[in-house]
């Protein structure tokens, strides 16, 4: 995540993950929500490694651009890459998302696992010269200011 002077903040996020099951295709979905008003999706760009070796790579012409059907009144929208119908047991999918924004409040939210297991998640931030990061835990034991890596 690289925050700009003006409090911009563009963030890359790469993901992948190893189907194990039939019913595993569904993790096989790149998304990325955002706001029209105040933020865009730079680039996103996915593949699909299939057991036989076959190499499968989703570009512009994959993406499905749509509102984001939880709330009609608002901005925000959906890109999406799907690759559940090619995806099989022991497929291998992947995706990179690069986005803008700018936020209404400097704080982001970072979780290191979600509901599948996790073998390695990381959080990069790049600050302007002068700013500063503080880190915080939902379990609020932990609060502290940092320097330079969180």
């Amino acid at each position: 995540m690289v925050v700009a002077e003006d409090g911009r903040v563009t963030r890359t996020d790469l993901f992948a993950v190893r189907i194990l099951t039939r019913e595993g295709r569904e993790s096989a979905v790149a998304a990325a929500g955002y706001e029209t008003d105040f933020g865009k999706i730079r680039e996103i760009r996915a593949w699909l490694i299939q057991p036989s070796g076959k190499f499968t790579s989703y570009g512009n012409d994959s993406v499905i651009d749509e509102a984001d059907l939880d709330d009609v009144y608002n901005e925000s929208r959906v890109k999406r890459i799907s690759a559940r119908n090619e995806a099989e047991a022991g497929s291998v999918f992947g995706y990179m998302i690069v986005s803008e924004s700018r936020p209404f409040f400097n704080q982001s939210m970072w979780y290191f696992q979600g509901i599948d297991p996790v073998l390695s998640s990381k959080l990069t931030l790049t600050l302007p010269a002068g700013w500063r990061a503080r880190r915080s835990s939902l379990s609020r034991r932990s609060s502290a200011w940092c320097e330079g890596s969180i």
